[in-house]
């Protein structure tokens, strides 16, 4: 495979700019409250329902929604494209449901025995349960999660731009490709966040993959959702050469 050297420049729109703005400034904030002002960072920046936390689940649900507009925008039903972003967007409700135990603590609504027996945290969500002993959360948000994360944001872009076949295949599909600069920024506030002592951190951690899915939704390298409402075979000429 010969890499396509120009595919590498970082062209960074608007929305971008924005976002990336709002994660450095809530990141340094978190950074400097963890070590500076311990109290004001674990119980106020991202105490459970707390700022981060609520803004989390804001982001996910606005992502998810997002993917179902672009569904119904999609004239054919019959094409992979709409059963991908259907399935992505039932995924992102998912977890903007599961970050706020499904509106547990806003409703004020008690645990059932089940969860009270198998949930780390006695919380009517799935992410805190145990099995076997071991929380779901280590095995889902441990490493691998994160290496995910890293082969997503680094290998499609790399696919995308290198091999047309695979293009092809991405586009038809219905996956959206994030820009090299979503992975770049992924890396930067990760490694400001691993310099946090406290276990709340991932907090942050969440927080910022939340808002760095969103812009890859809202302007993705493949402009996927730019044409959803003509037929794939419409649009994939177009699609296949951006």
């Amino acid at each position: 495979m010969k890499l396509n050297i120009k595919s590498f420049k970082l062209s960074i729109s608007n929305i971008d700019k924005i976002g990336y703005s709002v994660l450095v400034l809530v990141t340094v904030l978190g950074v400097i409250t963890a070590f500076f002002q311990e109290d004001f960072f674990v119980n106020v920046l991202v105490v459970e329902d707390g700022i981060i936390e609520n803004l989390t689940a804001i982001l996910l649900l606005i992502t998810g929604l997002m993917l179902l507009k672009n569904m119904i925008l999609i004239k054919n039903k019959y094409q992979l494209v709409f059963v991908t972003t259907f399935l992505l967007s039932i995924f992102f409700l998912f977890i903007a449901g599961e970050e706020i135990s499904w509106g547990q603590r806003i409703f004020n609504i008690e645990s059932t025995g089940f969860f009270m027996e198998n949930n780390t945290q006695q919380e009517m969500n799935f992410h805190n349960l145990k099995i076997a002993g071991i929380p779901v959360n280590r095995l889902l948000f441990g490493q691998l999660i994160t290496i995910a994360i890293i082969s997503y944001l680094l290998l499609f872009p790399l696919l995308y731009d290198n091999v047309p076949s695979l293009r092809k295949l991405i586009n038809k599909v219905g996956i959206p490709v994030g820009e090299y600069h979503h992975l770049i920024m992924f890396l930067v506030l990760t490694g400001m966040i691993l310099l946090i002592p406290s276990g709340k951190k991932w907090e942050l951690y969440e927080f910022a993959l939340s808002v760095i899915f969103l812009l890859i939704i809202l302007k993705p390298k493949n402009n996927i959702y730019s044409s959803l409402a003509y037929s794939y075979t419409n649009s994939e000429t177009k699609m296949a050469t951006t």
